[in-house]
């Protein structure tokens, strides 16, 4: 989807976040926060642990975005 001046406009599923990805704190992407899992079959799909889970790709998200408001340090324990 592009906006008035052409510019792609970013959008995301808010059935995937807890918060609007962006407004974590800078420099941290999803995939840094503790509450980021992975899924795998046949191929890895990522969502996150504040969400209800699904089977449907609804709730997946894109582990390289930008954090959202409710981001949480992942400790690596």
């Amino acid at each position: 989807m592009a906006d008035l001046f052409g510019e792609q406009v970013k959008t995301f599923r808010s059935s995937a976040y807890p918060a609007a990805p962006g407004t974590g704190p800078t420099g941290k992407k999803s995939r840094d926060c503790e509450s980021c899992y992975s899924v795998s079959r046949n191929r890895t799909w990522y969502k996150c642990g504040l969400v209800k889970r699904t089977s449907g790709h609804g709730t997946d998200i894109n582990s390289r975005s930008a954090a959202c408001g409710m981001f949480t340090e992942d400790t690596g324990l």
